[in-house]
């Protein structure tokens, strides 16, 4: 893997959702200290969970290289409250 002191996270916005406010599937660039990408990352989640549960939604994040061949895989489950 790549050694870095440090990477930058940027999200790329879609227009979509500046003006409707309907949340899309995020996209993210994976940015070395020089500004140059390295990965491109991608959100896989439901439409439905994305409007309703919003940050509490489950979904996956794929990191792939220039070419889409995959790096890491991270998912995140539904992160709701639990009722006692």
């Amino acid at each position: 893997m790549l050694e870095y002191d440090s990477l930058t996270v940027q999200q790329e916005v879609e227009h979509l959702e500046i003006f409707t406010g309907f949340e899309t599937k995020n996209r993210y660039r994976i940015l070395n200290p020089q500004g140059e990408r390295l990965f491109f990352a991608y959100e896989e989640s439901g439409g439905l969970a994305r409007q309703f549960l919003q940050t509490h939604r489950p979904l996956t994040i794929n990191v792939v290289t220039e070419d889409r061949q995959p790096q890491i895989v991270g998912q995140r489950a539904f992160s709701g409250y639990s009722l006692t």
